[in-house]
């Protein structure tokens, strides 16, 4: 059995950029109706879910991709930092909306904030330029500060 039929990918994440090259690419690649559909078959067969998030995904973006594998894109909304925190529904299908990230996953809470309502939570100042801060727990110490200069 080859490496490509033992893996069996089946969930896809991506960026809204990366839908757009790849939608863009698909227009001058599979202009061949029999190619389209089998790009669009195979999609459907064998992706159980296909994810965007990380940047605002465009409507007329949504309903392409839509139309290219039969797929409705699910977004969600999540950092790094937090990991996921907002997601559509992953069923039914038909109640993923474009231009919407959901509702907050089990766990986590959300709401609206103006500007200037939430003060942060640490403020860290450094001699050293182009510097990251990283905390080693939640209840740090300043002992536990970790710092390290990126090029």
């Amino acid at each position: 059995m080859g490496e490509r039929e033992e893996a069996k990918v089946s969930v896809f994440h991506g960026v809204p950029a990366m839908y757009s090259r790849l939608a863009a690419d698909y227009d001058t690649m599979f202009a061949d109706g029999k190619m389209a559909d089998y790009v669009r078959s195979t999609l459907g067969s064998k992706m159980r879910l296909m994810c965007a998030g990380s940047a605002p995904l465009p409507d007329k973006l949504f309903r392409k991709w839509e139309e290219i594998s039969g797929i409705r894109l699910l977004e969600r909304y999540g950092m790094s930092e937090v990991g996921m925190a907002l997601s559509n529904p992953y069923r039914p299908v038909e109640q993923r909306q474009v231009g919407c990230v959901g509702v907050p996953l089990p766990g986590v809470t959300a709401r609206i904030a103006t500007v200037g309502e939430l003060k942060p939570l640490v403020t860290v100042e450094s001699a050293v330029p182009d510097t990251q801060v990283c905390y080693l727990s939640v209840n740090y110490t300043q002992s536990q500060l970790i710092t390290e200069k990126h090029p």
